[in-house]
């Protein structure tokens, strides 16, 4: 179970269940989509809306396909109605028998009888300390397998569309546009495709969620295109809209886009601000060394942690390196003392380390200064001057000299 970030950490909601399937599995996975990917191409089963786990397609072209409908919309004058729909457990919801019936009715017998041992008599279970749940499964794909995209793929790929509104989905994320002059119309073309939408979704047992959902009305003038509802429940307008990463907001000016990704750009720099300042008193290769040898040592609550990427030392705490860590997606650190490599940390025995420091089992200890020297003293010995002489002897220094000229 991976935690969704963001997501709080006491509902069960909030956790995404991993399946872990063994090599020989994967293999087999494996085998079976390069033999099922041509037949689905040449029957043209996943249509063309569909842009999640395909070759060739990724998140930027279908925001571009977006925008360029809404950009022409704008161009022609006319009001843009869309609909962002946001699906509630996509690939947990998957109904097996539903899957098994559109499988046997567009691919030969043989992958029927394939798929039907994959997905039939699944278990599922979870561990928490003593605890142990088992949960029979009657829906959904193996996320994290090779195969669960291509079935949900499959499984969606009968979507229905009405004649004047494009769709744009990638996985489980879909988008419904209409254009009109009139914004009344174009909210009534939007309403007929949310319609059978959700007559599709109760069919197939998919759940979209409406508060979570968008409507937006992409327009250059200050009129706004009347509301639309998903089955009973009324979708929420907005001004802006989040789809696939990027930020749409009414007039398509990226205003919004730009000032949301220049917020993330500073929040990252302002936690790396102590490592790549210009007060950082590090070196630039020391800021990019790579870890190259593993290291285990028992002394680990001795080491101390530098401002330097993948580098312990000296006078930093555990818990800044494990936020580098978590930042940089690293998992081993250097491990230095007085400037020697002693080897790495793994990020396991950093995180080992705090939580027994935080239980209380142990306090970080701090590395005893190396002993220091004291210098030795110096001592500067200087002569004694010759004190000058007195008039009298400077007389008879004179004198002498006189007597020694005559002599001469």
């Amino acid at each position: 179970m991976i935690h969704k970030p963001g997501k709080p950490p006491n509902e069960a909601s909030s956790y995404r269940p991993i399946s872990l399937t063994p090599v020989l599995s994967k293999l087999w996975e494996r085998i079976v989509l390069e033999r099922l990917s041509p037949c689905l191409e040449i029957n043209y089963v996943i249509p063309d809306h569909q842009y999640g786990f395909r070759k060739h397609h990724s998140t930027i072209e279908q925001v571009h396909r977006v925008y360029s409908t809404i950009r022409q919309c704008l161009e022609q004058k006319e009001y843009c109605s869309a609909a962002f729909l946001d699906v509630q457990q996509a690939f947990d919801r998957v109904w097996h028998r539903g899957l098994l019936c559109k499988i046997k009715k567009i691919l030969p017998h043989s992958y029927y009888l394939l798929m039907s041992s994959y997905l039939c008599d699944r278990t599922f279970q979870v561990k928490l300390r003593d605890a142990r749940s088992s949960l029979h499964l009657s829906s959904g794909v193996p996320q994290g397998s090779v195969l669960g995209p291509v079935l949900y793929n499959i499984f969606t790929s009968d979507l229905p569309q009405s004649p004047k509104v494009a769709v744009a989905t990638f996985a489980d994320d879909a988008a419904f546009l209409a254009c009109s002059r009139d914004p009344k119309q174009a909210s009534t073309l939007l309403q007929s495709q949310l319609n059978i939408t959700h007559d599709w979704l109760t069919k197939w047992r998919i759940k979209a969620s409406a508060p979570k959902s968008h409507h937006i009305t992409f327009a250059l003038r200050l009129e706004t295109c009347p509301s639309v509802n998903l089955g009973r429940d009324k979708l929420p307008q907005s001004t802006c809209v989040k789809y696939l990463g990027f930020y749409l907001d009414r007039r398509m000016t990226w205003k919004d886009h730009i000032k949301n990704k220049r917020n993330e750009i500073n929040f990252r720099f302002k936690n790396l601000l102590w490592l790549l300042g210009r007060q950082s008193a590090l070196s630039l290769s020391n800021k990019l060394r790579t870890p190259e040898v593993d290291y285990e040592d028992d002394n680990l609550y001795m080491c101390h942690i530098d401002p330097a990427p993948f580098q312990l030392v000296e006078r930093t705490s555990l818990l800044k390196v494990h936020s580098l860590f978590s930042t940089l997606g690293v998992s081993r650190a250097y491990v230095t003392a007085i400037g020697r490599l002693i080897g790495v940390v793994a990020l396991k025995e950093l995180r080992k380390a705090i939580e027994d420091v935080n239980s209380g089992v142990l306090t970080l200890a701090t590395r005893p200064e190396p002993p220091t020297t004291p210098m030795p003293t110096v001592i500067k010995v200087q002569g004694t001057e010759p004190a000058p002489p007195t008039d009298s002897e400077t007389a008879a220094l004179t004198t002498s000299e006189k007597g020694d000229g005559t002599k001469k």
